[in-house]
């Protein structure tokens, strides 16, 4: 019922699971199966929190933050404690 738009940087879908038909050319009514917000030097934390609360609140099972500057990924996952994970780690979604 939120008539909220988020549009991440990167959203995907699985297959079987993207809007058909006419739906297809409209924002989609349903949560991505992954999550990809890259922070800019201008985003503000408590920005970026209160958008990955939305995507959680959607049902959005995976959401990845990255930093570029920090070369850092933090993994979200639902029911999951956060992980950061460095350059030399293995992001795997």
């Amino acid at each position: 019922d939120r008539a909220t738009v988020l549009a991440p940087d990167v959203a995907f879908v699985r297959a079987g699971r993207e809007p058909r038909g006419d739906a297809e050319w409209h924002f989609a009514h349903l949560a991505p199966d992954l999550v990809v917000e890259v922070l800019s030097p201008t985003d503000r934390a408590r920005d970026v929190q209160a958008k990955v609360a939305l995507y959680q609140e959607a049902g959005v099972p995976l959401i990845w933050v990255v930093d570029p500057r920090a070369e850092t990924v933090t993994v979200l996952a639902l029911g999951q404690t956060p992980v950061t994970l460095s350059a030399a780690d293995t992001l795997d979604g």
